[in-house]
């Protein structure tokens, strides 16, 4: 399982990484699959769910940077792929991107999501008057001996686009319409052969 999830992560950043139109259709389903699995992306309809992939940037922070601080604004929603982040409860003074002066309390390992408020639901996460006036509710960084590299969707973009909900039907869920290698007869070694030759691309590409 860590195995398979690593090499997702590397997949879905480089994937993200390569230009729109050199993307493949099997890439966009590992990496739609990857976003279906987060709360807030799970029941977008397809074609909303493609707008935000569109969208997505990759993120790199070295040890000790800080991804996100309370009490700023927030500019946008941090997926981590991996590494690992530790809470800053006495983050240091605004504008310090420093770890110095922080005691680190709990840590979160990838995947996780930075940037949305504890009262986020689906249904309010698009509409721009939800994010007037919101700030991070705490401080993370990456921890001292983890680089971390995450994905970013700008603020400005999700508001933008205003995305709308479509419930997903239980029996027509993101597997049938993602990336479901079991259903597929593939099984787990045929997962990983496609996530190697994706991630084997990638490199070829220098992502």
């Amino acid at each position: 399982k860590g195995f398979r999830q690593r090499l997702e992560a590397d997949t879905v950043r480089m994937v993200v990484r390569k230009p729109l139109r050199q993307r493949a259709h099997c890439e966009l389903q590992v990496v739609n699959q990857f976003l279906r699995r987060q709360n807030i992306f799970k029941e977008l309809s397809d074609p909303m769910l493609q707008q935000v992939v569109d969208c997505l940037q990759v993120n790199n922070y070295d040890p000790g940077r800080v991804l996100v601080k309370r009490s700023q604004r927030i500019k946008g929603i941090l997926l981590v792929l991996n590494g690992i982040v530790v809470e800053q409860r006495d983050a240091a003074s605004e504008g310090d991107m420093s770890l110095s002066g922080g005691r680190s309390a709990s840590q979160l390992a990838a995947p996780c999501m930075l940037g949305c408020p504890s009262d986020a639901e689906h249904c309010h996460t698009a509409q721009p008057e939800f994010w007037e006036g919101r700030c991070h509710e705490r401080s993370w960084a990456a921890a001292d001996d983890h680089h971390v590299d995450a994905l970013f969707l700008p603020l400005e973009d999700l508001k933008g686009r205003r995305l709308q909900t479509v419930a997903v039907h239980e029996g027509l869920g993101p597997g049938l319409a993602g990336l479901d290698l079991r259903r597929q007869g593939r099984g787990p070694e045929g997962w990983d052969a496609l996530g190697g030759a994706l991630v084997a691309d990638a490199v070829d590409q220098r992502l």
